[in-house]
């Protein structure tokens, strides 16, 4: 994903902060559950803001939306850290379990 960012924000003519999102912990794969409440056990404190992020717009890029508790994980954690506004873009969506 950090190419596919780096290409975006050179096409945007904006900095790529590829770093500002990290993650602290090992989870397990999200496509292998099937409830969404075990989905955002799993990504549950398991990211943290990296560098200042407050006060800007930011972009999030991912590979896969499927029940959204990555992408809640991490707008949660950059909102925390101040960033202004959250933008979410994603290569593919699917859908597992009661989503």
């Amino acid at each position: 994903m950090t190419l596919l960012a780096q290409a975006l924000a050179a096409q945007l003519g904006i900095p790529a902060l590829t770093g500002a999102l990290v993650k602290t912990r090992v989870t397990e794969p999200q496509k292998e559950m099937l409830v969404q409440a075990e989905k955002r056990a799993n990504v549950a404190g398991a990211f943290a803001a990296n560098g200042d992020v407050a006060g800007k717009q930011l972009i999030l890029v991912d590979d896969l939306y499927d029940s959204g508790a990555t992408v809640a994980e991490s707008a949660r954690v950059l909102a925390r850290a101040g960033a202004a506004s959250l933008v979410v873009l994603t290569l593919t969506k699917t859908i597992h379990g009661d989503n």
